[in-house]
């Protein structure tokens, strides 16, 4: 029931309730479109956080390293840090001592590992110099254990 309260005339698309059909006059907003009330009511419908406005009223779901995105889903505008992901241009990557596991949540790299990728031990620095990168392995040096 996307209506006009006042006297039943269709509202913008993106609006739930309205004062007039224009899109900046939103009173509240349909949440089955992933849509919010921006700062002003009535005012316009905006996409909800992890969501972009592609130009259509459903809002499209960013990539799973964004919290937040514009106009492509993998172009973040920002990380959620506590999932250990940092911007860096306009991507998410994991924070240094996680990899990405393709899922939202960064994991921890072996304690050898001081940078890593695909798997805890798959090591592409080593966390001190103690250890050297042999392959993609970080083993102690000759007279450490």
């Amino acid at each position: 029931p996307t209506r006009r309260s006042s006297d039943l005339q269709p509202c913008h698309v993106n609006c739930l309730w309205c004062t007039t059909s224009s899109i900046s006059s939103c009173t509240s907003c349909n949440p089955v479109l992933f849509r919010i009330m921006s700062a002003t009511n009535p005012g316009p419908c905006i996409c909800q956080d992890g969501y972009y406005d592609a130009g259509v009223p459903l809002c499209v779901a960013c990539d799973y390293t964004c919290l937040t995105c514009i106009s492509s889903s993998t172009t973040c505008v920002t990380c959620n840090t506590t999932l250990f992901r940092s911007l860096s241009g306009t991507s998410c990557p994991c924070i240094s001592h996680y990899y990405n596991t393709g899922s939202p949540t960064c994991s921890m790299c072996s304690p050898r590992c001081g940078n890593c990728v695909t798997f805890a031990s798959t090591c592409l620095t080593c966390n001190n110099t103690l250890r050297i990168l042999t392959g993609t392995n970080c083993p102690c040096i000759n007279g450490y254990y």
